[in-house]
Parts: C-alpha cells; structure tokens; sequence
C-alpha cells in the first residue's frame, strides 16, 4: 500500500514533461529549451515557439493542444486559442474591457 501511495504522489508531482523541442531547419536540427520560450502561437495553423528576442521557430506539433500536452501547466498556461504563455515570461495583465486583456512580456521584442 505504502508503495502505491508513493507511486501516485511521484506521478502528480512530478510528470514527465517536456523540457525542450526539436527544431528542424534546411540546416539541420536544433534544440530549443521550454526556459528560453516565451509563448507559443499558432499563425494559419502552423505552430510556432516565439523567444524573448522575438525569434519564432516552427514547431514539428500541430497544434496548440498537443503542445498543452507536453508541457508542465505550472509553467505555461493557456492565453486564449491561439497562444500559449511561459508565466516565467510574463510581467503584466492589463484589462481593457469585459472581454479582452492584454498580456505583457518580459523583455520581449516583436520582430517586423
């Protein structure tokens, strides 16, 4: 019984979760840590991970829900359909009506 108690707890506290994405590029493949992700982000169904820096790198996953999957949900939490935000990274919710808020990240840098 104590053996099976043990089991449980290991299995809700800790969870294998995924600590970083594989990148493939003409290149070649790359590593990306989930500590360096800002958000992820869907743009017409392809699935993005965005840095800090503003760096988007396409994903190898399909969508936003397999990605919610992977990850550690006291890490990462669900903005809305189409994006999902690293709380690490995040430093302020502002509202601006019933419906719709804003979220700001640390240091990030939108590329144009």
């Amino acid at each position: 019984m104590a053996k099976l108690q043990q089991l449980l707890s290991n299995n809700q506290s800790g969870g294998n979760y995924k600590k970083r994405f594989t990148v493939n590029t003409y290149q070649g493949i790359y590593f990306l840590n989930t500590g360096d992700i800002a958000f992820f982000e869907t743009d017409e169904g392809i699935v993005f991970a965005v840095e800090i820096s503003g760096k988007k790198h396409l994903l190898n996953e399909s969508t936003l829900k397999d990605i919610e999957k992977l990850l550690n949900p006291s890490g990462f939490f669900r903005i809305n359909r189409r994006e999902l935000a690293h709380k690490q990274h995040v430093e302020r919710i502002e509202q601006y009506n019933k419906y719709t808020r804003a979220i700001q990240v640390k240091e990030y840098k939108k590329i144009t």
